[in-house]
C-alpha cells in the first residue's frame, strides 16, 4: 500500500509539474467576400489532434449602453485570416468591414474547442478600416456543457447573456496595415479554462477603429488540478484492489 502511495504522490508531483504543450490553428482560407450569415467552420490543430468550430457574431448596444443585441456575422476565410461580416456591412469589401472590427457595432468570433483549453495567443493582421489602422482586440472564455459541434444561438432571446459572461480582459496589437503581429493573451487567460471563447475587436477605451483577421489562434490543453489526478489515481488504485480481493477469494473458495 505504501509504495502505491508513493508512486501515486509521484505520478501527481510528475503531472503538476509537465507543462502541456501549446498547439497551432492555423485558420486561413480562401472564401468569397460574400456569403450566408451565420455559417461555421471547422479546423484541426496541426499537431495533437485538436478540433475547433469557428462562428462570427456582431454585438451593438442598446441606446441606454448596458445591455447588447447580437445578430449572426458571415465568417470569411481569407487568405490573411478569418473575418466577420456584419449585415448591413454589404460584401465587406468596402473599408475593410469584413475584418473583425468595431465599427458600427462590436464583431467577435466564437470559438468552440473539442477539450477544455486555455487560449495563449493568436496572430491578427491588421487592417485599415474607415482610414483607421487600430487592431485592439478583447478575449473572453467561458465553460459550456454542450458539445463542441453544437449550435449556441447567441442571437436567440436569452442567450445574450453567454457572451456578456465571456468577456474577460482586452489589450492592443499596434502594427501597420495588412502585417501581422503576434498578440498574447496570457495576461488575460491565466488560470482560466474553457471549451468556449471569444475574441473579439475593443468594445472599451476606444482609440480608434479596430480592424483585423485572425490567421493562427494558439492553445494549450487545460490540466488537471493535482486534486483531481489524486482523485483519479486513487479511483484506480480503489478499482485494482477490489479486483485483486476478488481474484484472492476466488482462490481461496
Amino acid at each position: 500500500m505504501r509504495t502505491l502511495l508513493t508512486a501515486t504522490a509521484a505520478t501527481i508531483a510528475f503531472a503538476a509539474a509537465t507543462p502541456a504543450a501549446a498547439v497551432n490553428f492555423v485558420t486561413t482560407g480562401s472564401t468569397s467576400t460574400n456569403g450566408t450569415y451565420g455559417n461555421a467552420a471547422t479546423f484541426a490543430s496541426q499537431t495533437g489532434g485538436f478540433n475547433v468550430r469557428a462562428s462570427a457574431w456582431h454585438a451593438v448596444k442598446d441606446a441606454n449602453g448596458f445591455t447588447y443585441t447580437i445578430t449572426n456575422g458571415y465568417l470569411g476565410k481569407y487568405s490573411s485570416g478569418l473575418g466577420d461580416t456584419a449585415a448591413g456591412d454589404g460584401d465587406g469589401s468596402s473599408n475593410n468591414l469584413h475584418t473583425v472590427d468595431n465599427s458600427g457595432g462590436y464583431d467577435f468570433i466564437l470559438l468552440q474547442f473539442d477539450r477544455i483549453v486555455t487560449l495563449t495567443g493568436a496572430d491578427l493582421t491588421a487592417f485599415a478600416v474607415s482610414s483607421s489602422t487600430d487592431n485592439d482586440a478583447w478575449v473572453g472564455a467561458g465553460k459550456t456543457a454542450l458539445a463542441w459541434t453544437s449550435t449556441i444561438d447567441l442571437a436567440a432571446a436569452g442567450n445574450g447573456l453567454l457572451a456578456a459572461s465571456l468577456i474577460n480582459g482586452g489589450g492592443s496589437v499596434k502594427s501597420a496595415s495588412g502585417t501581422p503581429a503576434t498578440r498574447s493573451f496570457a495576461s488575460y487567460s491565466t488560470n482560466r479554462s474553457g471549451n468556449v471563447w471569444i475574441i473579439g475587436a475593443d468594445f472599451k477605451n476606444l482609440d480608434g477603429i479596430d480592424g483585423f483577421k485572425i490567421n493562427n489562434i494558439v492553445a494549450v490543453a487545460a490540466v488537471p488540478e493535482p486534486a483531481s489526478w489524486a482523485m483519479m489515481i486513487g479511483g484506480f488504485a480503489l478499482a485494482g484492489a477490489a479486483v485483486r480481493r476478488r481474484r484472492t477469494a476466488l482462490a481461496l473458495a
